[in-house]
């Protein structure tokens, strides 16, 4: 994440526009702040998760889920085609 990604709400906003129960793709793997913001945002249904690619990959086996990636998250192209193919799939499905 660069400073100028910093402080700008754009977590914030992506959080509360989630939809209900969504997975959450933080950008590293120190997830204390966006599980703290979250609870802050009252968002306790959000399922905080490591921007590493191996994870978000398990966790995609949870089709329940919509799949949010944070905007300072830097995920392989190919990865987030998968997750965007997936949420696009889902919501079909809805």
């Amino acid at each position: 994440m660069t400073d100028e990604q910093r402080g700008t709400g754009q977590t914030t906003r992506q959080m509360l526009e989630a939809p209900p129960n969504a997975a959450y793709v933080w950008c590293n793997w120190r997830l204390h702040y966006p599980t703290t913001l979250a609870r802050f945002l009252g968002r306790t249904d959000l399922k905080i998760i490591p921007g590493w690619a191996p994870d978000v990959i398990r966790a995609l086996q949870d089709h329940r889920r919509i799949f949010v990636i944070d905007h300072a998250a830097d995920l392989p192209g190919q990865v987030r085609g998968i997750v965007e193919s997936f949420n696009e799939q889902r919501r079909r499905w809805q």
